[in-house]
């Protein structure tokens, strides 16, 4: 299916703006060094995502999320479930869902309807003693107590 879309000489000015934006962006590297964070961030579908290389826990790969004014990825989508398996490769990266007053909850505070569970997840049933969050793997999620592992943030682009 092919679709036109139309697009206005204001959400081409709006759009050159958002772009002049990112690309002045800048970030503090943990090492103190300054670098451009642009490149770190991939597009797909209307959103850019950033696939961490350090290691954290879940909240302080949360904190770093709402720094860039992003948050941890949200799925909404079996494409894009299965473009997040390919590209997290054979890492383990935490994902925005999390065990809350015994349900799984999106950052947003929606409840997880479509799950992506790894055969056999999630494992516990009980999430009385520990707080357990979502990790993305290449063959699907499994659930961990914090622990620390690389993140993916998702940041929504919007003219």
């Amino acid at each position: 299916m092919l679709a036109t879309i139309f697009v206005t000489e204001e959400d081409l000015r709006n759009l050159a703006l958002k772009q002049k934006e990112i690309k002045v962006q800048t970030v503090e590297t943990r090492t103190g060094n300054h670098q451009t964070d642009n490149f770190k961030w991939i597009y797909y579908n209307f959103s850019f995502y950033y696939f961490s290389y350090e290691y954290e826990s879940w909240s302080d790969s949360r904190q770093y999320c709402k720094q860039r004014g992003a948050d941890l990825v949200i799925i909404n989508s079996p494409k894009e479930q299965e473009f997040l398996q390919k590209a997290v490769a054979n890492e383990k990266f935490w994902i925005g869902l999390k065990i809350e007053e015994g349900a799984w909850k999106w950052v947003d505070g929606s409840t997880l309807t479509t799950g992506y569970w790894r055969q056999d997840y999630p494992y516990y049933n009980y999430y009385n003693y520990y707080s357990y969050y979502a990790v993305m793997t290449a063959s699907g999620w499994i659930d961990q107590w914090d622990y620390k592992y690389r993140w993916i943030c998702k940041r929504r682009f919007c003219f």
